[in-house]
């Protein structure tokens, strides 16, 4: 893996370049039958995604709603109003899921594990 990292680096500039920027920003159209069992169906046809390149950060700019945003890292998923108050969290995301099946249905919360860096 250390190999391909390496190679991915170097072929976009070098470790150099990398350390130039600290941020990535995408507009997303996510979909897949996982959604639909989770009754989650077209969830992620239009989203606005921002993940830190150098630490386990990432989120959604106006998600779950329009002015809220969602950020995640591994022990913590947030849904926060436009002042930074946090309106909903998540802590220990992954043991959420304990004694889920297939067809269990995920929070809005619990989805976002699924789609972070």
């Amino acid at each position: 893996m250390n190999d391909l990292l390496a190679l991915a680096i170097s072929a976009h500039g070098g470790s150099a370049k990398w350390n130039e920027f600290s941020s990535l920003k995408a507009h997303l159209h996510v979909d897949g039958a996982v959604w639909a069992v989770k009754g989650k169906p077209g969830v992620f046809k239009d989203v606005r995604y921002h993940t830190d390149i150098h630490q386990q950060k990432a989120g959604f700019t106006d998600y779950p709603v329009s002015g809220q945003d969602t950020t995640f890292t591994p022990d913590l998923i947030t849904i926060e109003a436009p002042d930074g108050k946090i309106l909903d969290e998540l802590a220990s995301p992954r043991d959420s899921f304990a004694g889920n099946v297939w067809d269990t249905l995920w929070n809005v919360l619990q989805e976002r594990i699924f789609t972070k860096t």
